[in-house]
């Protein structure tokens, strides 16, 4: 009948009011030292996946590179995927230079990559990526760059542009303490169809018992 269903047109409701954006926000800022978040718990802004057969991702008074909380990413063995642990961002950066910064603890044994994506298809959509190793190494997509000291806090600082045409090189910079920095420029990520920034995880690929540890995580488009 016409009437009936001509009636839901009548009806008044408020306004719809959208959830928060996701991680991250519209403006893709991150920042996380850990503070706010108990012992324990997970991180309050990342998401987490493969806490099973002993692994997990949690925030741990242990030790910190600041104040006196860190993350920590333990790893365990003959885990089904090599790539649990993991925990993601979504920072929704279209366009700009973009720095991740972060400080970084090796345990002996452990092995952490960091890498950004774009939401196409993988492993196209890959841009900057770095892997830390238990024995010092670091590698930049597949590059070694140096070997660092172990089982120390180590300043991390990662920079792309972001956006159409921009060129598919990266920068990064590694920092033990009060030494010198170590800057490594024009470093090409393998992606092809890599040119937005929409994920940045945290990786821990050992398999075996051992863990790494986060701080200071901050994701921010910067003044060029």
């Amino acid at each position: 009948d016409p009437e009936w269903k001509a009636l839901p047109l009548g009806v008044q409701r408020e306004p719809t009011v959208l959830p928060p954006p996701p991680v991250g926000g519209i403006e893709g800022r991150i920042a996380d030292g850990f503070e706010d978040t108990p012992a324990g718990a997970l991180p309050a802004r990342a998401v987490v996946s493969g806490e099973e057969g002993g692994a997990s991702i949690r925030v741990t008074a242990e030790r910190a590179a600041s104040g006196t909380h860190s993350l920590k990413l333990t790893d365990a063995a003959g885990l089904e995927n090599v790539w649990q642990p993991h925990m993601f961002y979504v920072p929704q950066m279209a366009e700009g230079l973009v720095r991740e910064s972060f400080d970084v603890y090796l345990e002996p044994d452990s092995v952490l990559y960091t890498e950004w994506r774009d939401t196409g298809p993988y492993p196209a959509n890959i841009g900057p990526s770095v892997t830390f190793e238990g024995d010092g190494t670091v590698t930049a997509s597949g590059r070694v760059l140096c070997i660092l000291p172990v089982e120390q806090w180590v300043r991390v600082e990662i920079e792309c542009a972001v956006g159409e045409d921009t060129p598919p090189v990266y920068t990064v910079t590694l920092r033990v303490g009060e030494e010198e920095p170590q800057r490594f420029e024009e470093l090409v990520y393998t992606g092809t169809e890599f040119s937005e920034l929409h994920w940045l995880g945290f990786v821990s690929t050992a398999d075996t018992r051992t863990a790494s540890f986060l701080d200071n995580i901050s994701i921010s488009t910067v003044e060029q």
